[in-house]
């Protein structure tokens, strides 16, 4: 099911999950994002293969962080599958299928620690 579900949002992209990641990291990274994190999850999770983590240090921060990941993944005719948090600007989650990205606001990356809840996953 994961696999249909990689191919429908790489569709028309020669960008495999990791290389969507690591896009999306360097997206993250153009706009000043913080701490920004690749886990590798496939071999623990069903759900995607990778997560990308980072921070913004305001709630436009975040929003804006989110919006050029999206922008820069349109560039390679990546759709997002799905999003939340949008107008909730303290932590923002984008579906790719084979990546999940999380922008979050410092303070809830902090409270809800993603990195040590899936501590055994890969970080690049």
């Amino acid at each position: 099911m994961k696999e249909g579900i990689v191919k429908e949002a790489a569709k028309k992209s020669t960008l495999n999950s990791r290389n969507i990641a690591k896009r999306c990291a360097k997206a993250a990274r153009g706009k000043k994002a913080k701490d920004i994190v690749i886990m590798k999850v496939k071999d623990i999770s069903s759900i995607t293969d990778f997560f990308v983590l980072c921070s913004g240090n305001s709630e436009k921060h975040v929003e804006t962080i989110a919006d050029s990941i999206e922008k820069e993944l349109k560039k390679e005719m990546i759709r997002c599958l799905g999003s939340e948090g949008l107008g909730k600007t303290r932590w923002v989650v984008k579906d790719y299928g084979g990546v999940i990205v999380h922008v979050f606001h410092e303070e809830t990356r902090e409270k809800y620690s993603l990195e040590r809840l899936w501590g055994d996953a890969e970080f690049l």
